[in-house]
């Protein structure tokens, strides 16, 4: 079958500025050299054939006569178009090949293949990014290939250290926020073929964290100057509090492996491992925690949200803490992120604690750029509606203007709701760690 079926034409165009009427005969399919007069002269012309415009207006129905009368003159073109078609790659609109657009609320734009199914050119309707089983497929792809970079090493002075981070191997640091954000970042992380290490702890204030990190070790002194045969010794640390809160934790103490805990207000206890020499240590020795295994690894800081509010000038020591452990990771190129701290659902409207709180998140965003996730912005945006599928209360609205944790995001005045946190994970994390072309 033709490409074109026979159709009159729909226009044509003469090439002059005036013509002959003898024309109109030629047309209407009586051509004849002998019966074509000569032309009209201008007078006559402009009378009749004013301008071009009206040759366009009088032509076309002239030629629709011709082909209605003659079909061999449509048969004529449609086998010309047939003629010079024959030879170019063309399709027909049935043909399988042709991509199809799907027709979905859930995309604003969509192909399918000629099985009709969906193809990786799928957008969603809701953000205009990459449809999600998409970002899905290629995160599998991409992440059976790819190194761990553990390997890979510089040495800085006498020390080797990783190029770049592992990103098998995830450490979370923090307080409460991140201790009980456990299981979505825990689940977060190994979808994507990693470990995840939580490194939370409930009351803690950042010089705990850093201590326990390794990036700022804790200095000790040891009751006595010497670490005992075996048994426990009491310690003071003079670079960090004493709180019943700190996480016990292990490590080593000039060359004596042991654990660090909270004995009684004001004195910590050291206790050895095994069994050994007695050992002298010098004031002020740090402990140097067997975490810092973790200093090559992809981590998540969450660090001094306990300071903030109970401590004079905690804006600036939570900022100087979380720069300090950022700078000792180990990796050239790091692959960390630093979560911004938020205001509970009581912190009053105006004060100290949520000046501190805004001094630090604006010092997170100036230094780390899009390595800073802004947790607050996010908590307080009606987007956390849409993201957890909740009706916010008039009293959720009402924290929210003023910058406070919701009620309806909240397990109590300080913590977030297990949904709340996997809003976090799912929509401010993963995102983030895709955007950077980690995972």
């Amino acid at each position: 079958m033709g490409f074109l079926d026979p159709k009159p034409a729909s226009r044509a165009v003469l090439d002059a500025a005036y013509a002959s009427k003898s024309l109109e005969t030629a047309v209407a399919g009586k051509a004849d050299a002998s019966v074509v007069a000569a032309k009209l002269d201008k007078t006559e012309a402009a009378a009749t054939y004013a301008t071009p415009a009206t040759v366009e207006a009088q032509v076309p129905p002239l030629v629709s006569q011709a082909m209605a009368e003659d079909s061999t003159i449509a048969d004529a073109g449609v086998t010309a178009v047939n003629n010079a078609a024959s030879g170019l790659s063309l399709v027909q609109s049935t043909d399988p090949r042709i991509p199809r657009q799907a027709t979905s609320v859930d995309y604003l734009y969509a192909l399918r293949d000629s099985a009709g199914n969906l193809t990786d050119l799928a957008i969603s309707a809701s953000d205009g990014q990459f449809a999600q089983f998409v970002i899905d497929r290629l995160t599998t792809r991409i992440a059976k290939a790819q190194r761990t970079y553990a390997d890979t090493t510089y040495k800085a002075g006498a020390t080797i250290f990783p190029f770049r981070a592992d990103t098998k191997r995830v450490a979370g640091w923090g307080s409460s926020s991140m201790e009980y954000a456990v299981y979505p970042f825990a689940t977060l992380f190994e979808s994507k073929g990693a470990t995840y290490f939580n490194g939370g702890k409930a009351g803690e204030w950042g010089e705990h964290i850093v201590a326990r990190m390794g990036a700022v070790p804790a200095l000790l002194s040891v009751a006595g100057g010497n670490i005992p045969a075996s048994g426990p010794v009491d310690v003071t640390a003079s670079n960090m509090p004493i709180q019943l809160n700190m996480k016990t934790f292990s490590g080593t103490l000039n060359g004596v492996a042991g654990s660090l805990a909270y004995a009684t207000p004001g004195k910590l206890v050291f206790t050895r491992t095994t069994s050994g020499a007695v050992t002298a240590v010098t004031p002020d020795t740090p402990l140097l925690p067997d975490a810092a295994s973790y200093r090559d690894a992809t981590v998540l800081l969450w660090i001094g949200k306990n300071n903030i509010g109970n401590q004079a000038g905690a804006d600036t020591n939570v900022i100087k803490l979380t720069d300090a452990a950022f700078d000792w990771l180990a990796p050239l190129a790091k692959r960390a992120l630093v979560l911004g701290h938020f205001a509970d659902s009581d912190t009053p409207a105006t004060g100290t604690k949520r000046d501190q709180i805004l001094a630090i998140n604006t010092a997170y965003a100036n230094r780390y750029g899009n390595l800073y996730v802004d947790v607050s912005a996010y908590i307080t945006s009606p987007k956390i509606w849409t993201d957890m599928s909740i009706a916010p209360t008039q009293a959720d609205l009402d924290a929210q203007a003023i910058g406070n944790k919701a009620p309806s995001l909240s397990s109590d005045n300080s913590h977030f709701t297990d949904a709340a946190n996997q809003a976090i994970a799912t929509n401010l994390i993963a995102p983030r760690l895709t955007a950077l072309g980690w995972y």
